[in-house]
């Protein structure tokens, strides 16, 4: 059965998890992906990993499956003309090298685009290509610092800002990477014509807080701390600590909180002033709540099937 891909050729020169993830998602999508690697190897496959026990790299695995390979040395002559003879037939080049590195070995855009008109250059970024900070470098955890994301992952007693537990950054960038290849090449149907398209860290943080930055803009007030929750939907939209775990509760409305109170075990707390309403149990979604519920419940006698609302 045909892929949505198929027939499209991939040239791919990254490193880490942004770039090379975007080119797994192609290759999903069924593109010939060739991925370029130094002769000593993608600098993931060395790195030492202590929780693997089995001898495979699932970093290196996770975002390169799919994939061609071959080995070489683009920043020497031979090396580059190799790489030049695979973009003149590739649809696509995918990189996301620290910006300045293709352009000083010959790789850049305007080199590309004289040997293939048609080529849909692919560059991921830490924080885009203008500005103060083009040329800085950049990996996974600066786009959740810079964007603003980790000031809200802390409750409100902290100061201490809290990474995400996933590589999401570079997840949701390989991701709207792929999407702009994609979208080029749906242009280039109807144009014939080639483009460059980039996509940051920063940018996609940027892009998954839309309605956080849009409210904070609007009204002109920063985006407020949530711990694991989230800043601005009300109730109980966060984790709490049972007496034997944890528990992840969302859609606690109003209408429903009397027999949530009944079905978790927390009938003290039906009618207490200060969880009456979705504000209030909002502002003290966090300590307060936390610590008054696990006395009594445990994560099994909190979870119930209901019917349908």
């Amino acid at each position: 059965m045909a892929t949505p891909l198929d027939g499209i050729k991939v040239l791919e020169l990254s490193i880490a998890q942004f770039g090379p993830h975007c080119g797994t998602m192609l290759a999903d999508l069924g593109a010939d992906v060739i991925k370029v690697e130094p002769l000593t190897g993608e600098m993931s496959r060395g790195v030492p990993w202590p929780h693997e026990t089995k001898g495979i790299n699932s970093y290196f695995l996770a975002h390169n499956r799919g994939k061609r390979g071959i080995a070489l040395d683009y920043t020497q002559e031979k090396g580059r003309e190799i790489v030049y003879k695979l973009a003149e037939r590739a649809d696509v080049f995918l990189t996301n090298y620290r910006l300045g590195t293709m352009e000083r070995h010959g790789l850049d855009y305007d080199t590309l685009k004289g040997l293939n008109p048609r080529i849909i250059y692919a560059r991921g970024t830490p924080f885009g290509p203008r500005g103060d900070k083009a040329y800085w470098p950049g990996f996974d955890l600066l786009g959740a610092a810079t964007s603003g994301l980790m000031t809200t992952t802390r409750w409100d007693d902290e100061t201490r800002p809290h990474p995400i537990g996933a590589a999401i950054c570079d997840q949701v960038g390989s991701m709207l990477l792929a999407y702009a290849i994609v979208t080029a090449l749906f242009v280039r149907e109807r144009t014939a014509v080639g483009q460059l398209v980039d996509v940051s860290l920063f940018g996609a943080m940027l892009c998954l807080q839309s309605w956080e930055v849009d409210s904070a803009s609007i009204n002109n007030a920063l985006v407020p701390q949530a711990g694991r929750g989230h800043p601005y939907i009300r109730g109980l939209w966060s984790v709490f600590e049972a007496k034997d775990g944890w528990i992840a509760i969302a859609g606690v409305r109003q209408d429903v909180w009397h027999g949530f109170c009944e079905v978790v075990g927390i009938q003290h707390l039906e009618n207490d002033p200060r969880f009456d309403n979705d504000l209030t149990r909002s502002l003290r979604r966090g300590s307060s709540l936390k610590l008054r519920w696990r006395q009594d419940s445990t994560v099994l006698s909190s979870i119930s099937p209901s019917s349908p609302q």
